[in-house]
């Protein structure tokens, strides 16, 4: 070869994309429009896989929430026979325990959604490298998925909720129309944390089992088992930054209590989920082209 020819050649080398330039929210709503055929053809996927081989199958996904009602209100109603001090005056603390069960129950169930979305993010890459090792293949939906998927254990669950409701108290406040736009703030923010640890859970496989902790700790950090006036006054401030005892409170709010929740508090959650959500996102289409090398 001669010289010429020589000083002629170019060596191209794969530069990574900047972290910047995914921080535009084009892209990502581009993402989750283009694939939205997908996104629901393995949402469905995953719903029907979870109870693959049981006899009851998808039934199982009212059965739970119901049978952990049942335990709930035996236990905590007539066991303990807890009261709830907003139950007292809003539902009229009835007898038969709907004064702790029925706020504890939508708590936790809010809470589950949650927990469930973080405990599984880390797995949802690392499981699938099939899908992760075809270049065509769009990885940065596999957490959407995860959060879709998610959704039906709540939704179910605020389902058999109203139907208690209705059996203990008689009626359902009209603000309960509300809950889908408290509720909102959640999504955003599990899908930007699901983004992060998905693409964590590949580099660092100790992640799955460090998030099952920190999950159960931040169960007991937020009011699910007792009231936020339960709370020292001087620590209540802190304990109303995490945003979802924010979501929690609301919830309850306008679904027992029949008032009116605070739109400022859930204002300023959404715009943080909305933060979280693309700086999540950012994250993960940084890294993911090294995600088939280390997988």
């Amino acid at each position: 070869m001669s010289v010429s020819r020589m000083s002629q050649l170019v060596i191209r080398t794969s530069i990574p994309t900047p972290l910047r330039a995914y921080l535009s929210p084009l892209p990502l709503v581009a993402t989750l429009a283009r694939h939205r055929g997908l996104i629901g053809q393995f949402t469905s996927r995953e719903i029907v896989e979870r109870h693959r081989g049981a006899y009851l199958g998808a039934a199982w996904n009212v059965i739970n929430p119901l049978i952990s009602l049942a335990i709930y209100t035996f236990v905590f109603g007539y066991v303990f026979k807890s009261r709830w001090q907003e139950a007292s005056d809003g539902i009229g603390g009835q007898a038969i325990g709907g004064a702790f069960v029925l706020p504890f129950f939508l708590g936790h169930a809010l809470f589950h959604f949650f927990s469930e979305c973080v405990n599984r993010a880390p797995g949802l890459v690392a499981s699938r490298p099939n899908l992760v090792k075809k270049v065509v293949f769009p990885v940065e939906i596999l957490p959407v998925v995860g959060l879709l998927s998610s959704l039906v254990y709540p939704a179910v669950a605020v389902g058999c909720l109203l139907l208690v409701q209705m059996l203990l108290v008689g009626s359902v406040p009209p603000t309960a129309l509300l809950l889908p736009l408290v509720v909102a703030p959640l999504v955003p923010l599990c899908m930007g944390i699901s983004w992060v640890l998905a693409t964590m859970g590949v580099y660092i496989r100790d992640v799955r089992q460090i998030t099952v902790v920190l999950t159960q700790l931040a169960m007991f950090l937020t009011p699910v088992f007792y009231p936020v006036d339960r709370i020292p006054e001087q620590w209540r401030g802190v304990y109303m930054l995490n945003p979802v005892t924010i979501v929690i409170e609301n919830a309850r709010s306008v679904m027992l209590w029949g008032t009116w929740p605070n739109w400022l508090a859930l204002g300023g959650v959404m715009l943080f989920g909305l933060l979280v959500m693309q700086l999540g996102y950012a994250v993960f289409m940084r890294t993911r082209q090294g995600l088939s090398d280390v997988i």
